[in-house]
């Protein structure tokens, strides 16, 4: 599924071993850990067994969004499928420098539309923290509506949907 994208001022590069060093940086960020949570990466060496681990999942598909003009790696954009939901997953994570300036919904909004227009994909889901005000505010921009909170391993989750059809 995935492919390399292009918008007016980003990149969208399918992740790959090389990225270990930047996916180390982005997952100990302060946002990572309290919203998405600390994977224990705590060297470059394990980013990228993490990575590979990304890699070899076939239910994974990871997008690491550069600013195109100066080539540099400032976010993920992810479509995941979840075991405890119904359809694929759409999440991301900036790092804090770049948060703020549309980077995430310009990559967002690339990757939901290859998902609906080129994959097929009827429907797609998001969950978030309860606080998670930022993540709610782009899902919600991006066009996803608020289904309820799911728990999932204890924890109470946002849940969102974006379908192409009307649910039966």
């Amino acid at each position: 599924m995935t492919k390399k994208f292009h918008t007016e001022r980003l990149s969208l590069i399918p992740l790959n071993v090389n990225d270990a060093t930047f996916i180390f940086h982005l997952v100990n960020t302060k946002g990572w850990i309290q919203f998405i949570g600390d994977r224990n990466i705590l060297n470059v060496g394990l980013s990228k067994i993490y990575v590979q681990n990304l890699l070899d999942n076939k239910n994974i598909n990871y997008w690491v969004v550069h600013l195109k003009k100066e080539k540099i790696p400032i976010g993920v954009v992810t479509i995941i499928k979840k075991d405890y939901l119904p359809f694929h997953d759409i999440g991301f994570a900036f790092l804090e420098k770049y948060q703020g300036k549309g980077y995430a919904f310009e990559a967002a909004e690339k990757i939901l539309n290859y998902a609906m227009n080129e994959v097929k994909m009827e429907n797609i889901a998001a969950v978030t923290q309860l606080d998670n005000i930022k993540s709610i505010q782009l899902l919600e921009k991006l066009g996803l509506h608020y289904h309820g909170i799911i728990e999932n391993n204890g924890e109470n989750l946002n849940l969102y949907f974006f379908h192409s059809q009307p649910f039966q």
